[in-house]
């Protein structure tokens, strides 16, 4: 069909008319004219039509069916480095050249700008490459323009960066992977996250036994509680902690490691992840203690036999030789002056010396590290190695050379050494999966090349060690500038980076990511290039699988939406929207992402659809059915929707997608062709509408204006020959053959056929004709009618592909299906319903509902009850039934059944379906059982966490007795009683002279003073000894108190009792005093009511233990110096809440949902079910257990909720 003529002179003033153009009517093919108001909503709709092409980050372009520009973006025009105006004024060899000119590969696009209607739909294919280094994923397709004519769509978008972001996180996590170092990632409170193969080495865990676990595994208890405490005061500060520590392998045995550990901040500035790098230093730290001890030995030895220095003349003459020569060859100095160095070697020896020099010394050149061999006085040969330099005197004559001999065996050995190391190098280097290569500075040589290389390029490393270009070489020719540019970039930046494609001998290619970095020396000197290269060809095609899927729903018709799972306080959010959306809607992508599907409801929605979609996607399942919508502008459509949720690699359902279909057309179409068929019933009994009149004497056909309307007027012009040229050439030979027929017999006579129309649209048009004869039998006139039939078979096609879709999900479904309808016919039963209940196949066969019954009644433990439902169902046909049923081997059966109703309320039948619940039955039981064990155990841990409070209370008071004892025991001992006996001697000694030797006698008369302070010294010591005693009482009490309080709270729960909260939490916190104050952690009361409720006094006790022994251990782990846990009390009209907060690690987010899983623990040595049975626990009591954090480092609240009357929760 040929393109209406038209200036191709365009600018932007007149783009308006082009894009008019391009949305020409539908209905005619022919624009809108000017003034009407069509035309004004179209230069409406291109305004915005341009907006959102200057708004978008695409490129975009069409060109006409002669490759000339028709419209282009400030995108596309700004990637070209052109203008808007000069792209739009390009004819196709314009923009040929634009390519040529900045794409490495202009072939990609040059065909298609060649020709721009007949050339295939392009896109996921080879990106194009600019000479500026920047590349673009593009595509193109053909697209009407103006009506009747065929142009191209271009669309072009940037990957540059997104390249370079994906290759250096293969270049990190490739570099992780190869690293010799272990390396270690955990978040923010320990827990690991990621290893490398390393870690494996070093420790013996796989990373599936590490990952989820903390870093505590491997403590060997050679580093004490302070060691740590620095360690993670560093950390936490944002510093970077260095040093070593022995930890323990995975068998048991004691290693030495290096380590550093890094933390690392996310987006918000906290610190998100550790990084520790870790080597293990054993064997060198045994080999640095050997080292030491042998170095300590060589000082001694230096001391006493220095190495041999020596001095030779211009004749190679020894003139000076230190003391080292007797320790090295046996000799004295004084043996050695005089003679040469050959003198002192085996004649062989003496020959290669002398060639090896003779250059040297003829150029009176410097000479270091020749390895010669030496006779030793005892004629034993000793290896040497011989360094020397020239001297020359104060006017440059040379007078020969100074240097030094050592014994070189030390180094030998590390030579060895280094070989076996080498040695693992290459085995290590051969079994892994990536390409390792290393080159000399200038890349002329291949140094080293694993035999991943032999994989990945299909050609061995002997190849590309004989010819180093072979690595090149075999790279993908369009990949070749882009490789060059990167080497560049390595040799002038130290940086290169690259992706590209390796062809193999077979031809086939291969995707390689190439990562490459310098090695140099401590001086800064260019030593290597040392690369990686990874195979990335899996992901290439997972990439590109990906944008073609991104593609197809931006350019699908129907409309798409993306939304998140429900919130727990809201419903979806829609986080994604295509274009066809806001086609359909008039929401625009912003206006509608984040916002519920509430903004498409409205008064004609329905509320049982909606709650109908719901139950579907609760229950997993997709949803099918038609609704009523409203766009943006408030108005009503019909909708056709298909519900369905998409799960991730784990099963669980993350998002829901929906597509809508506008059906308001085609619901306006069925009543069209209901009116149609009633105003067809008149026009037939007026014989007057779609009717036409064929005279086989003459050949003329009459038609009536409602025909012409049907079939066009070039199909009408009156002749057989007019209607059979206008119908689609495969159906005029049947079309001929009705109207030969059809006047030779008195039957009707009906075609349908297709109808093409000038705008390309075929349409299908049914004739139905019957002769009219005369008396004598002849014909006379042939009359029929004509219909347009295209809707009809596009709903009949429709009806059979969903009839086909129906009858695949019923075939598809884990439940057993059943319809019957009124008169108790079997209509459909699918195969899990016989495999359900082993039905015989006689009976599957029969269409009657009652075999089957009595067949499923012999399968029902109780079939009397079963049938009484069935029967009261039959009696109700528009009630539902729900309930399970016990077959007799032991299954358990979902037993549900609803009526079948239209959309008008009209009863269909009954539809029953079974659904096998044994095993969700059977695991119900086993959790029951599991629950129970776990609350039980969780009491006796608590129990036990409560003896050893109390034991530990218990010795605290103990020393205080102990303490009291002693200073009882050493105040008795020195007591001044003794001197009351002494003075009594000496009174019964002069009782007959008494008042004199108290008067006059010099010792007598100081007995009156002395008895006076000795009865203050008694009184103090009463006094002392009774406040010891009462002291030795009062904690004598105590432990009476602490052990009756243990007792107390030792005995069975279960018993409901009032009680007061702030005394459970006081006696809680004494229990834990101890452990407390050894970790100096401050509690603060703050007790907003004295709380008494009714409740289990012994299952509150084993919650609050568990969270403020939680609270220490956080507060603990966190090293910081104000450790603090505040308890309140507070009350409402629904009960009593207990809150614990404390300043300790705090919790990450990912963990808030996990925390009262069962097992789930961060604790080295956790067992995971102390704040599980906690949250059971206050289950139990009708409350509840909850947990916020602000993240790590931030602490955590735990709320206990308590109500007032533990059976109205």
């Amino acid at each position: 069909m040929k393109s209406r003529p038209r200036s191709h002179s365009v600018s932007r003033a007149s783009e308006p008319a082009q894009l008019a153009g391009l949305a020409a009517s539908p209905a005619s093919g022919e624009p809108s004219q000017p003034g009407s108001l069509p035309q004004l909503e179209l230069a409406c709709a291109n305004s915005l039509l341009r907006a959102t092409l200057d708004a978008t980050t695409d490129g975009i372009l069409v060109v006409d069916a002669s490759g000339r520009v028709v419209i282009c973006n400030r995108r596309f025009a700004s990637l070209w480095h052109s203008s808007e105006n000069a792209v739009t004024a390009m004819g196709r060899d314009q923009l040929l050249a634009l390519v040529r000119i900045h794409l490495r590969n202009p072939e990609v696009l040059e065909q298609t700008l060649l020709d721009p209607t007949s050339a295939p739909p392009t896109g996921g294919g080879e990106p194009l490459r600019f000479v500026d280094g920047r590349v673009f994923e593009h595509d193109s397709r053909p697209h009407p323009i103006d009506g009747d004519g065929v142009g191209r769509f271009f669309g072009f978008r940037d990957i540059t960066e997104r390249q370079r972001t994906e290759e250096w996180l293969r270049v990190q996590s490739s570099a992780i992977s190869a690293a010799a170092d272990a390396i270690v990632i955990t978040d923010a409170l320990g827990t690991i996250q990621s290893v490398n193969p390393s870690f494996t080495a070093i420790t013996g865990y796989r990373s599936d036994e590490v990952i989820g676990r903390n870093p505590r595994i491997l403590k060997s208890g050679r580093q004490d509680d302070a060691f740590y405490q620095t360690l993670w005061r560093t950390i936490n500060a944002g510093e970077v902690w260095r040093g070593e520590l022995v930890n323990r392998r995975k068998d048991g045995v004691l290693y030495t490691e290096q380590m550093s550990i890094a933390p690392m901040r996310g987006p918000d500035g906290r610190i998100a992840h550790f990084i520790a790098v870790k080597r293990d230093v054993t064997h060198r730290r045994a080999a640095e203690a050997a080292l030491r001890q042998s170095e300590e030995r060589f000082r001694y030895l230096a001391e006493n036999t220095p190495d041999w220095i020596w001095e030779v003349d211009e004749q190679m003459r020894y003139t000076y030789v230190s003391q080292g020569v007797a320790k090295l060859l046996g000799y004295s100095p004084d043996d050695i002056v005089g003679k040469t160095p050959f003198d002192l070697m085996p004649p062989e020896e003496v020959v290669r010396v002398r060639e090896a020099l003779h250059a040297t010394v003829a150029n009176r050149a410097p000479f270091q590290a020749l390895v010669n061999t030496n006779l030793h006085r005892d004629g034993t040969l000793v290896v040497l190695e011989t360094t020397g330099v020239p001297f020359f005197d104060h006017e440059g004559r040379w007078l020969g050379y100074r240097g030094i001999d050592r014994d070189i065996t030390e180094r030998k050995r590390a030579e060895e050494a280094l070989r076996a190391s080498d040695e693992k190098f290459h085995d290590l280097a051969d079994n892994i999966a990536d390409v390792f290569w290393m080159t000399d500075p200038k890349m002329t040589k291949i140094l080293f090349v694993n035999r991943a290389f032999e994989t990945i390029w299909g050609r061995s490393c002997e190849s590309a060690y004989a010819d180093p270009t072979n690595f090149i070489d075999n790279i993908h020719p369009d990949d070749k500038p882009a490789v060059f540019a990167a080497l560049e970039g390595l040799l002038e930046h130290g940086k290169f980076e690259c992706e590209y494609r390796v062809v193999r001998p077979d031809g086939s290619t291969r995707w390689v990511l190439d990562r490459s970095f310098p090695v140099k020396d401590e001086a800064g000197r260019l030593l290597r290039l040392t690369g990686i290269a990874q195979d990335i060809t899996e992901r290439k095609a997972a990439e590109e699988s990906l944008r073609l899927l991104g593609a197809a729903m931006e350019q699908a018709r129907e409309s798409i939406i993306i939304m998140t799972e429900p919130a727990a306080t809201s419903g979806p959010r829609i986080q994604f929207v295509n274009p066809a959306f806001t086609t359909l809607t008039g929401y625009a992508a912003g206006e509608a992402v984040g916002r519920t599907p509430d903004i498409f409801h409205g008064p004609l929605t329905s509320q049982a659809l909606l709650d109908d979609i719901a139950a579907h996607l609760s229950q997993g399942e997709s949803f099918r059915g038609d609704g009523i919508n409203y766009r943006k502008n408030g108005t009503p459509f019909d909708v056709e929707l298909n519900i369905a949720p998409i799960r991730n690699a784990d099963g669980r359902i993350t998002h829901t997608i929906v597509i809508q279909h506008d059906v308001t057309e085609r619901k306006r179409a069925y009543a069209l062709l209901r009116q149609g068929r009633e105003r067809l019933d008149l026009a037939l009994d007026a014989a007057g509408m779609g009717v036409w009149e064929w005279t086989p004497a003459d050949g003329r056909i009459a038609w009536s204006p409602e025909c012409v309307e049907i079939l066009g007027e070039a199909a009408c012009q009156g002749t057989l020959a007019a209607l059979l040229n206008a119908a689609n050439p495969e159906d005029q030979v049947q079309l001929r053959r009705m109207f030969q027929e059809t006047p030779g017999c008195r039957a009707r006579v009906a075609i349908d056929f297709r109808l093409p129309s000038p705008e390309g649209i075929t349409r299908w048009i049914s004739s139905v004709g019957r002769a009219s004869l005369e008396g004598n039998g002849g014909p006379h006139r042939v009359v029929g009618t004509i219909q347009d039939i295209t809707e009809r078979k596009r709903v009949e096609e429709e009806l059979s592909t969903k009839t086909a879709l129906l009858e695949a999900q019923v075939d598809a479904s884990i439940d057993g299906l059943l319809f019957v309808d009124l008169a108790q016919t079997k209509v459909i039963q699918n195969d899990r319903l016989i495999e359900l209940f082993k039905v015989p196949p006689e009976i599957a066969a029969d269409s009657r509902d009652e075999s089957l019954l009595n067949h499923v009644l012999s399968q029902i433990k109780d079939p009397g009850a079963f049938l009484d439902r069935v029967m009261y169902l039959y009696a109700h046909p528009r009630e539902s039934s729900r309930e399970e049923i016990e077959l007799t081997d032991g299954t358990v059966l979902d037993r549900y059944s609803a009526p079948v109703l239209g959309k008008d309320g009209r009863l269909y039948g009954r539809i029953w379906g079974f659904r096998d619940i044994t095993a969700r039955k059977q695991a119900e039981a086993a959790l029951k059982k599991s629950t129970e064990d776990l609350i039980e155990l969780s009491r006796q841990a608590g129990m036990a966490e409560v003896a050893t409070g109390v034991l530990h209370n218990v010795g605290n008071v103990l020393n205080s007795v102990n303490v009291s004892a002693t200073l009882v025991a050493d105040h008795v001992r020195h007591s001044q009683a003794a001197s009351v006996a002494s003075v009594a001697a000496l009174l019964a000694e002069h009782r007959s002279s008494l008042p004199d030797y108290l008067t006059a006698d010099p010792q007598g008369s100081t007995i009156p003073d002395y008895l006076a302070t000795l009865s203050e010294s008694l009184a103090e010591e009463k006094r002392i000894l009774l406040s010891e005693t009462d002291e030795l009482r009062k904690n004598i009490e105590h432990i009476r108190d602490v052990i009756a309080m243990q007792q107390s709270y030792a005995k069975t729960s279960g018993i409901i009792e009032s009680v007061s909260l702030t005394d459970l939490v006081d006696d809680a916190l004494r229990i834990n005093a101890g452990t407390l104050a050894r970790h100096d952690v401050k509690i603060m009361r703050d007790y907003q009511s004295q709380a008494v409720i009714a409740t289990d006094k012994h299952k509150v006790m084993l919650i609050l233990i568990n969270l403020i022994r939680n609270a220490k251990y956080a507060c603990d782990e966190s090293g910081r110096a104000d450790k603090e846990i505040t308890v309140t009390v507070t009350t409402d009209e629904r009960g009593a809440d207990i809150l614990i907060r404390d300043n300790g690690i705090g919790i990450p987010e990912a963990n808030l949902a996990l925390l009262f899983s069962h097992g789930f623990t961060t604790k080295t040595e956790g067992h995971g079910f102390g704040l599980h049975s906690s949250a059971l626990a206050a289950r139990e009591l009708g409350g509840s257990l909850a947990v916020q954090s602000d993240g790590p480092g931030r602490g955590a609240l735990f709320q206990l909720h308590l109500p007032s009357n533990p059976e109205t929760p």
